[in-house]
């Protein structure tokens, strides 16, 4: 049996629907409100001994994969490897990652959570600052915070050595190479566990305790920890999106658990990085809005400033709010109440940034127009950009066609030739059609993660496998991945459905030799019609019809000729 099918005999459809919405049995069925739609009255069906769902309100329909696929905004790989997660069953190793090693990774991280926090419960020193900083015990708990001993350098090697390899504790990242043997990266800081958005524990940041060195460190990148493609406690905010979809950005951990104490679901941070473009699209998954606050220093309203045109680039209504010192302090000093009373009245990013200028004079005018620069050409959507010209040429008393070349998206023409933008087709109204072998292509540059990072090679076949500049437009999207919902964006609205199909249909259970063998010959076909175009152009371009209504006129007598 496959594991998919495993999981599916392992996991009810109505145990999966049933964590999103309470369900009632009718007969064989579970009968209540769908959870991918507002309703009052119930219309979603779910039945276990099909293992499907149908919602009557909304047209929806499918497996617990396709379920949770829509419901949490996942591919397909990944609602594939949480269900597998619940369902304790063990996935066959993919092409490109070792399995093995990878949950290697996830049991020395989660042992590692347990150390710190078995020292914590120690550490008088460490649970004095936290309750100074008004942590509750609930709190500590919930985010099983730790801290790491200050008397040692190799305290958590030694605590591990006993069950893991060397070379396991270096690439944990947890452990560095010492000219003696391997010591711990982290000393004497308050450990904050980081989890992905499924809630596993990938890797850690450090808050310094007292003497001297950073602020904070956080683990260094490895197999399972990508800081520019995760926000810290997306876990968690993830249940307060359902009912509330929109999302409050902070900058650090602290604020983070500061404000989620007191009530504030949504509430993520980057981590430590510059948001990112896949942080984006991470979050377009959950929400419809985002209100940045961040520090209140000139470092903070300078992360503010690059942050908007990556939202906005995502579609994401942004919001900021600007309070005296950082989130954690504020809400440690004013209440929770109140700063929720400041969120709730958080002017638009726009309105933000005009406050921030004295406009009667004119070299602030200039750098009023200046900051909004990278914002406003961000802002895709032409409606929203034309208000955000029109407002941006009142403020500054500039007529607005002065203005636009500085303040809009440039057009395609302005794109370079390996842009998406430069790429997009100028047909708006014809859906994206695509030939079998050109749908796997891209099925499997999706869901195959080893194929994906040969690039040069991909590219070079990608030129040949698609027959026009429509396909090429899917193939760059399709390299995009976590960006793919943005990028999405910049083609014509009639070839999105089909896009949107090939990323969430399941991986192409054909070999990828058998595939590549096939991509070949279909490159070495259109080469040769290529060159054939290239010697004798008059001729293929006066028989391009008959051609076509010759091959149409075969494809049909094949049909009926096929011996039996």
């Amino acid at each position: 049996m496959e594991a998919k099918d495993q999981i599916k005999a392992r996991l009810p459809i109505s145990q999966v629907a049933g964590q999103y919405t309470p369900l009632k049995k009718q007969g064989t069925r579970w009968v209540g409100r769908c959870p991918l739609h507002e309703e009052k009255t119930p219309s979603f069906h779910a039945d276990d001994q099909k293992g499907r769902f149908h919602c009557f309100g909304c047209g929806e329909g499918g497996d617990i994969f396709s379920l949770v696929q829509k419901k949490e905004r996942l591919s397909f790989p990944q609602a594939l490897d949480h269900l597998a997660e619940v369902a304790g069953v063990e996935l066959p190793r993919r092409a490109g990652a070792n399995r093995g090693d990878l949950d290697t990774l996830y049991a020395i991280q989660e042992r590692a959570v347990a150390f710190y926090q078995k020292h914590l419960d120690r550490d008088a020193r460490a649970k004095a600052y936290l309750k100074a900083r008004g942590f509750s015990e609930n709190t500590i708990r919930l985010f099983r915070l730790g801290v790491c001993p200050s008397g040692t350098w190799d305290a958590l090697y030694h605590h591990l050595k006993k069950d893991f390899e060397d070379r396991d504790l270096l690439r944990s990242g947890l452990c560095n190479k010492g000219r003696r043997g391997p010591y711990d990266l982290f000393r004497d800081r308050i450990m904050i566990p980081i989890r992905n958005g499924m809630g596993r524990t990938v890797g850690f940041g450090g808050r310094l305790l007292e003497g001297e060195g950073p602020k904070y460190i956080n683990s260094p990148e490895t197999a399972i920890f990508k800081k520019q493609s995760l926000l810290f406690n997306l876990d968690f905010a993830k249940a307060y999106f359902r009912r509330r979809p929109e999302a409050v950005v902070v900058e650090g951990y602290l604020d983070v658990i500061q404000a989620y104490q007191s009530g504030i679901g949504g509430v993520v941070a980057p981590l430590g990085t510059a948001f990112s473009a896949d942080q984006a699209a991470l979050l377009r998954r959950h929400v419809a809005s985002a209100t940045l606050n961040f520090d209140g220093d000139t470092a903070g309203q300078k992360a503010v400033v690059a942050a908007l045109p990556v939202l906005l680039a995502a579609e994401l209504p942004v919001r900021v709010l600007l309070v005296e010192g950082d989130p954690d302090a504020f809400i440690r000093q004013h209440g929770g109440d109140t700063y929720r009373k400041a969120l709730d009245g958080a002017p638009d990013f726009f309105d933000h940034c005009l406050a921030g200028f004295d406009l009667g004079c004119p070299h602030e005018r200039r750098r009023l127009v200046a900051t909004l620069a990278n914002p406003l050409r961000a802002v895709t959507d032409p409606v929203l950009s034309e208000h955000y010209l029109r407002r941006t040429a009142d403020a500054v008393d500039v007529p607005i066609d002065r203005l636009r070349g500085h303040l809009t998206p440039p057009g395609p023409e302005a794109k370079t030739a390996g842009s998406p933008r430069a790429s997009t087709p100028r047909r708006q109204g014809k859906p994206l059609r695509l030939n079998s072998l050109e749908q796997a292509f891209l099925n499997q540059l999706l869901h195959n993660e080893a194929l994906s990072q040969h690039g040069p090679i991909i590219e070079g076949m990608a030129r040949h496998v698609f027959a026009d500049r429509e396909g090429m437009t899917a193939f760059i999207l399709a390299k995009g991945d976590l960006r793919f919902e943005i990028r999405l964006n910049l083609v014509p609205e009639a070839f999105r459905p089909r896009l949107r199909g090939i990323l969430l249909a399941p991986p192409d259970p054909r070999p990828l030799d058998v595939l590549c063998a096939a991509w070949n010959s279909l490159v070495a076909e259109r080469w040769k019609q290529r060159q054939s175009h290239r010697e004798h152009p008059a001729e293929t371009n006066s028989g391009t019809k008959k051609t076509r209504h010759q091959a149409k006129k075969g494809r049909a007598g094949g049909k009926q000729g096929e011996p039996r």
